[in-house]
């Protein structure tokens, strides 16, 4: 287990190694996930020495995401106030990436974030006469209340057997509602869920072990998967940007919506460079992964999108790491190619965002 978490974050450590030397304008996540790779493939890791820890935290890689999806709490006002364009735009620009993603994918073969970043709100005072606050605000209470909701999640869909039931969702609407109802803030939450929140950037770089396995496969297809990846992340930039103004969304919201499908790091600092609203980026970011892990594969199904290879490179194109813990839910081999896709598609939308929307004539 020491030899594991060791591998696991002695190449996370790299990872931030390099965006600190280089300014590379990606995660320290994602670029250990992909030396994770390289390592496994040049032998100079064996797959044993991390497959268990791995395989453990791909398995919970949704679990990561909660805390950072309770944090939508602090962003109600902004939703709020274009409510209408921001639903429409992304949820039919989602649907646009996984259809066009994974029309573009399908081969010639068979078969996250960094946390949000939290506004300067202040901070309701803890009532030092209530004995029974005082414990509902316990770390370890919070702690356990969030692995306690998110098991109970996880267990009532796995009874029903609902994809409109998921675990995600359904932990943080029921962690937020249990946090205004108690007038607890996000930041006293967070001081227990941080340690929860932690392990997201060992868990994404841990799919570098399915990436790993399925290297032979993606070698012989790297064509027609960057080419759909890249496909996929022009159209959502176009199509989400496209919507929302016709929906009547001012421009700064229209193009925070442009990065909406990749991992938080990433997409707020697109917002930033083009003069969007990151806090508004950070949230729809979270919302496009559930959207895309609830009803992803579904809409697949309905754009006629059957191929493995290319279901996995779409929901990992369209809904980030969320929509990769669900692929990983639905079987390795998906997994593995949405790990590809959210890093193709983090890679793209960072370079072609702003020269997109400049010829769009939005910056």
């Amino acid at each position: 287990m020491i030899r594991q978490c060791t591998i696991l974050f002695g190449c996370l450590a790299l990872g931030e190694l390099i965006v600190w030397a280089t300014g590379i304008p990606l995660p320290s996540s994602i670029i250990g996930m992909l030396l994770l790779t390289l390592f496994l493939k040049l032998g100079w890791l064996r797959l044993e020495w991390v497959k268990g820890m791995s395989d453990f935290l791909v398995a919970n890689l949704g679990f990561f995401f909660v805390p950072p999806g309770v944090a939508l709490m602090l962003y109600f006002d902004v939703i709020k106030a274009e409510l209408l364009p921001i639903t429409v735009a992304t949820v039919v620009s989602t649907v646009v990436v996984l259809v066009v993603t994974g029309r573009g994918g399908r081969g010639r073969g068979g078969a996250e974030g960094r946390g949000i970043p939290l506004p300067n709100h202040t901070q309701h005072p803890p009532n030092q006469n209530n004995n029974t606050m005082d414990f509902l605000k316990n770390d370890f209470f919070l702690l356990t209340l969030t692995f306690g909701v998110f098991l109970a999640a996880k267990t009532l869909q796995k009874k029903t057997g609902s994809t409109l039931l998921n675990p995600i969702l359904i932990s943080i609407a029921l962690l937020i509602g249990y946090l205004k109802l108690t007038d607890i803030s996000y930041g006293e939450y967070n001081k227990s869920a941080h340690l929860i929140e932690f392990w997201l950037k060992p868990a994404v770089v841990a799919l570098g072990v399915p990436l790993y396995r399925q290297l032979s496969t993606i070698r012989k297809q790297i064509v027609p998967l960057v080419v759909s990846s890249l496909v996929g992340c022009i159209s959502g930039i176009v199509s989400v940007v496209i919507v929302a103004r016709m929906c009547g969304a001012s421009h700064d919201v229209a193009i925070s919506l442009a990065p909406k499908s990749v991992t938080t790091p990433i997409a707020m600092e697109v917002s930033r460079s083009i003069g969007g609203i990151p806090s508004l980026t950070a949230a729809v970011v979270v919302v496009v992964g559930i959207f895309g892990a609830m009803l992803g594969f579904r809409i697949l199904q309905v754009g006629h999108v059957h191929n493995p290879i290319a279901q996995g490179l779409s929901m990992g194109t369209a809904s980030h790491a969320v929509g990769t813990s669900k692929a990983m839910e639905v079987g390795t081999h998906y997994g593995a190619f949405s790990s590809l896709g959210l890093t193709l598609n983090g890679i793209f939308t960072a370079i072609f965002t702003p020269l997109v929307l400049k010829l769009m004539g939005m910056i």
